[in-house]
């Protein structure tokens, strides 16, 4: 074999080398692209996700608080009733105790003899 041909079938298969290895890299290279994308991708997605969650979180804590003050104020209007309720209770004792005197009184009203007039 002459020189020329061994220099020749040596730049071959260096070329040859050298073009696998630029494959191999371009596919790293290909996937580090996707890896990376699909990672930009989860991180809008998470970002998007975030901005939601916390949108509903702030929307059920100000609902909380709306219904938290609602309890307060119907508490304090339980707490009135009550006391118009013992009042009311109060006078209808008061009203029939003076119904009973009434009665009593026509009763006795009615026993009496009547007078010659």
């Amino acid at each position: 074999m002459s020189a020329q041909l061994v220099t020749e079938v040596f730049l071959g298969l260096l070329t040859a080398v050298v073009a696998v290895a630029a494959f191999f890299s371009a596919q790293k290279a290909n996937q580090a692209q996707a890896r990376a994308q699909v990672t930009a991708v989860d991180a809008e997605a998470y970002g998007r996700a975030k901005a939601i969650y916390e949108g509903a979180i702030e929307a059920l804590q100000s609902q909380t608080a709306d219904l938290h003050d609602q309890i307060e104020q119907l508490g304090a209007e339980v707490g009135r009733l009550r006391t118009a309720n013992t009042d009311l209770s109060d006078e209808v004792g008061r009203l029939r105790t003076a119904n009973t005197d009434l009665k009593r009184k026509i009763t006795a009203l009615e026993r009496r003899p009547r007078g010659n007039s």
